[in-house]
């Protein structure tokens, strides 16, 4: 299920061009690099991903999370190469 959604999301975000894969990481990585997420550019859909993707937190931990993540990005940034 986790990589399930992971995927997804992921895809969705490339495709629809939204940010929201890349501020889930920010958030998952605790990136404080002082980034904010910019809400302003989210509609319905973003803020449903954004919610599928934070409720990951109540079922996995947050090692599975990120290990995950990283494994997500790995697996399609191999296949862009």
């Amino acid at each position: 299920m986790l990589d399930d959604v992971l995927e997804r999301i992921y895809l969705n975000s490339q495709n629809m061009m939204t940010t929201v894969w890349e501020d889930f990481y920010n958030i998952a990585h605790i990136n404080s690099d002082n980034q904010t997420i910019d809400f302003s550019k989210y509609g319905y859909t973003e803020f449903c991903m954004m919610s599928e993707l934070l409720n990951l937190f109540q079922s996995w931990g947050y090692e599975d999370i990120t290990d995950a993540l990283e494994q997500t990005e790995d697996m399609y940034s191999n296949e862009e190469e």
